[in-house]
């Protein structure tokens, strides 16, 4: 049993829900939602990706991206993009709606703290799925499919404030899809033992979601070889919750890594990224390479930089896809 005041607090409440005693609202179209149970970290931004990308191109489906927009500094309902045009900025939508916005077209991107208002204007706008990020906590709104996503390096922890976990184990039950993500060297099958432990549906889909480099781009929009990396000396520069996995990837590419770590979201100005170029110089790196949700935010202060700026993106491969795949079309009606 939790004895956690917030763990207990968040049991009680989705016990509530599972009850029927707080009731889940629902919207005319599928809702999918993609979230964890602990903060960050575990390739949420990425898989949703992955996610509305199928939707989009093999389902023939107008999708949708409903989110609360962490670290926005905008409130309530904002429509960041049409699918055709993006009417926000990254300090109005927060770096993960931008990054949305920016790469993925035809899709609709829409930040509220109430989803279920989110979800109604997305569909007002065409949207024919719903899909949620970071959704996993959020039960006012009725889901279609559950996609829990859990860390093979961190399967299991201590609830807020103690530890980095929003809720209990028993959270797991009402999960319909597991994906245990990682990089290549995480112990999978530590994760899995650990998991079988705990409460889930009878037919619960349990796979793995393997994190690779998928491609390396300058600051003005061509590709390079991710092999250019090799036995370089690069400044990697992040502001995210896990930055030893963004490590981890250069290192695989050949890469000398040099940190350079700000706080998860942290935003980005004109002293930062001097202090980056800084850095940079000082240990003679011959480039600067960030992430995507940090290029989002860093690009008109880096554009210019003396040292090449790259960013690197990358994705999950995921075993068992097409047993995924069937689970989605099985919610999509025609």
């Amino acid at each position: 049993m939790e004895s956690n005041p917030y763990g207990l607090a968040m049991m009680m409440r989705r016990s509530l829900y599972r009850s029927g005693v707080m009731k889940a609202a629902k919207v005319p179209a599928p809702v999918i939602s993609v979230g964890n149970l602990t903060v960050g970290g575990t390739g949420k931004t990425p898989i949703t990706k992955f996610i509305v990308q199928f939707l989009r191109d093999h389902c023939n489906k107008r999708v949708a991206i409903v989110m609360r927009g962490y670290k926005r500094k905008s409130k309530g309902l904002l429509v960041v993009s049409d699918g055709v045009s993006t009417f926000a900025d990254t300090d109005a939508s927060g770096d993960e709606a931008q990054l949305y916005a920016q790469e993925l077209a035809d899709v609709i991107v829409v930040c509220d703290e109430e989803r279920v208002r989110g979800a109604k204007a997305a569909i007002e706008l065409g949207a024919e799925v719903i899909v949620l990020d970071d959704g996993y906590q959020h039960l006012a709104i009725h889901r279609d499919m559950n996609i829990l996503l859990i860390a093979a390096n961190e399967p299991e922890g201590a609830v807020l404030p103690i530890g980095r976990f929003r809720e209990s184990p028993g959270a797991n039950r009402d999960a319909d899809v597991i994906l245990l993500s990682g990089a290549p060297g995480d112990d999978f099958d530590r994760a899995e033992r650990v998991i079988a432990g705990y409460p889930f549906k009878a037919d619960v889909l349990i796979t793995r979601a393997i994190l690779h480099a998928s491609s390396l781009v300058t600051m003005d929009g061509r590709e390079i070889e991710p092999s250019e990396l090799k036995g370089k000396n690069v400044l990697a520069v992040s502001a995210i919750a896990r930055p030893e996995r963004f490590h981890a990837s250069l290192k695989a590419l050949g890469a000398e890594v040099v940190p350079f770590v700000l706080p998860d979201h942290n935003e980005y100005d004109e002293r930062i990224c001097a202090d980056i170029l800084a850095a940079a110089s000082k240990a003679g790196c011959d480039f600067i390479v960030q992430t995507s949700k940090d290029a989002v935010k860093s690009a008109p202060f880096l554009r210019a930089s003396s040292v090449q700026t790259l960013t690197l993106y990358i994705e999950y491969s995921i075993e068992n896809e097409s047993r995924l795949f069937e689970r989605i079309r099985s919610i999509l009606q025609d």
